[in-house]
């Protein structure tokens, strides 16, 4: 069986994850796909290696071909995950 792929219905930072991947945490195990921006900064780096993020590309202001790249890696990991049995948000 594969895993469960939570995507929220609207663009979110900060608050939506927290909320349901603290609902879904209590009930599965869940790894988040998380923006480079916040997957980077010093205080957060730590706890977002700790859950085992999965960090993405930011659009908005650019795209070049080593975003690109970056995202297919991503999402690679993502389906790999999926195929194994992880559950992502």
């Amino acid at each position: 069986e594969g895993g469960y792929l939570f995507l929220p219905n609207h663009p979110t930072v900060m608050i939506d994850p927290l909320f349901i991947g603290t609902e879904v945490m209590t009930k599965m195990p869940v790894r988040s796909v998380v923006v480079d921006y916040m997957y980077y900064m010093k205080l957060l780096n730590p706890l977002f290696k700790w859950i085992k993020a999965v960090p993405i590309p930011n659009f908005s202001n650019t795209t070049n071909t080593h975003k690109m790249r970056r995202m297919d890696r991503a999402l690679d990991e993502v389906v790999q995950g999926l195929d194994r049995g992880e559950n992502f948000i």
